[in-house]
């Protein structure tokens, strides 16, 4: 078996090689142009990579797919029957088109959208904001809808779709600033609920989360 290569020599040791590699293979090997280094011509496995072609490998691109996102959510996906929010990749492609229960969830609140909607390839950042004390949903304005594209028109048009959706939200760290009665606080959320159109779902005082629908057609 060939031991090593130097500058110009080859040297050969008498004792076969443990791979039962013949010298006459092993020279015409040493004509080819990858043959550099001992270590791979030493190999059983390598001999069988110049008798055979490669295979080809298979690629895998890694794109986005048609995801949807938002660039402050914490998590993006759908609730579950159990009460968790589950990934959004683990929802079929298929399914992206008709989906119900997507959810955004980020620090401050978290808007469950409560019928399907298409979700396909958007970017909720458009439409929905988070901020202490704060989550909102609004549609596109008209004078950015004129500056769009044909292309991204279609997006806009179901994202302010999405916007007249039902849909759940929750707040939270929602709690008074002074220290009044829960019950009186409870109260102004409830009107604040009624003022804007919205149907008040809960205010949680251990959590201090305040829940409320949008967009509720009964």
């Amino acid at each position: 078996a060939i031991r090593s290569i130097t500058r110009g020599a080859t040297s050969f040791s008498r004792k076969p090689s443990r791979f039962g590699i013949e010298a006459q293979k092993l020279e015409l090997m040493m004509q080819q142009p990858n043959a550099k280094r001992i270590g791979l011509l030493e190999s059983r496995r390598y001999l069988d990579r110049l008798d055979k072609p490669p295979l080809p490998v298979e690629e895998k691109l890694d794109e986005p797919g048609e995801l949807p996102t938002h660039s402050a959510a914490n998590e993006i996906g759908y609730l579950g029957d159990d009460g968790r929010i589950h990934p959004i990749q683990d929802v079929p492609d298929t399914t992206l088109e008709n989906l119900a229960n997507f959810t955004l969830d980020n620090e401050h609140g978290t808007i469950t959208w409560m019928d399907p909607i298409d979700v396909r390839s958007l970017n909720f950042d458009k439409i929905v904001s988070f901020g202490p004390r704060r989550v909102a949903m609004d549609p596109i304005p008209e004078d950015e809808e004129e500056t769009t594209t044909t292309e991204s028109q279609e997006e806009v048009e179901r994202l302010n779709a999405i916007v007249y959706t039902k849909a759940r939200i929750t707040m939270k760290n929602v709690e008074p600033v002074k220290d009044i009665n829960l019950d009186k606080y409870e109260k102004r959320l409830r009107k604040l609920c009624a003022k804007r159109g919205a149907t008040f779902e809960k205010y949680d005082r251990e959590k201090r989360t305040w829940s409320f629908i949008v967009n509720d057609a009964a």
